[in-house]
């Protein structure tokens, strides 16, 4: 298996939990902070950069690194033709996927963007994605571009804004109000297409992505050991959920079955609460770092 040219995102958003969800993949990060090249001491990756999202995209499709971690949204505005292996739903605050939005100001009439009067401006962190959206729509619209802060800047600026909205409480601080869902986006792990061509390469990618698609999964998941009497088996095992089926093996004695299973994390208290009312017993609860289905 060849090793890989990994790029990574810097930033406030992505940087920090890429790193964190790395190391829980057992991919541990060295990095000096006054340097952008960093190490990751793993068979897998001969060596890492962290950029910024936005290059990302052109860095992979030239081929300078093999694959990337960057937003979906930074992909669609590059418009570069990469491959996207992996949806990687992590960010600062959620985990789960963004959207890039239109918005205007809470005092302005409009409800959506098809009412949008012909020229008007539109201030937008992703210019060419939002001159696509309102050519869909059949509507001209002036689009300039913004490096950040779109917030503030509307009503009084511009009438319109467009950027990325994690949770939306920026945009109701500022009195906004969205018209409109250009896309949805997550983090995603890309990959030049020469590189996903190579059988070795290809390989490498494709056990990157299982591996970190594992990890988010495992954070969500727990497992749950326990000893329950013979009697007490089919009430315990009624109310116990699985990934397939929970792993049972009969105690020395025959009148008690050990079960084990991986379950969610959210709710695991109150499933442990009603696993005791049905008779479990020695109830242990343990974390697991990964969950990799299948090839």
């Amino acid at each position: 298996m060849l090793r890989l040219r990994l790029v990574l995102p810097s930033g406030k958003s992505l940087e920090e939990p890429t790193i964190k969800l790395l190391e829980e993949a057992d991919f541990p990060v060295h990095r000096n902070l006054r340097e952008q090249e960093v190490t990751i001491r793993d068979p897998l990756i001969s060596k890492t950069l962290i950029a910024h999202p936005r290059h990302i995209p052109d860095l992979v499709r030239k081929g300078f690194y093999d694959a990337g971690i960057c937003g979906l949204d930074c992909v669609l505005e590059a418009g570069v033709d990469i491959e996207v292996v992996a949806e990687l739903p992590y960010s600062r605050t959620t985990s789960g996927s963004v959207e890039v939005v239109l918005f205007c100001s809470v005092d302005n009439p409009i409800q959506n963007a098809a009412d949008i009067k012909p020229g008007s401006a539109i201030l937008s962190e992703y210019p060419k994605c939002t001159r696509e959206y309102f050519e869909r729509l059949g509507i001209p619209v002036e689009v300039r571009e913004s490096r950040g802060t779109t917030e503030a800047q509307i009503p009084e600026d511009y009438p319109y804004g467009v950027c990325v909205s994690e949770t939306g409480l920026s945009l109701a601080v500022n009195r906004q109000k969205v018209i409109g869902v250009l896309f949805r986006s997550s983090t995603t792990l890309i990959a030049n297409r020469e590189s996903m061509a190579d059988p070795d390469k290809g390989e490498a990618i494709h056990m990157l992505g299982l591996l970190l698609k594992g990890t988010l999964e495992a954070r969500e998941r727990v497992l749950l050991k326990m000893n329950v009497p013979a009697l007490k088996k089919e009430d315990v095992l009624g109310i116990l959920p699985a990934l397939k089926e929970p792993t049972i093996s009969e105690l020395v004695g025959g009148g008690y079955f050990a079960i084990e299973a991986v379950v969610f994390r959210k709710g695991v208290n109150s499933l442990i609460y009603q696993l005791l009312k049905e008779g479990a017993e020695d109830v242990i609860q343990l974390s697991i770092s990964k969950v990799i289905r299948s090839w």
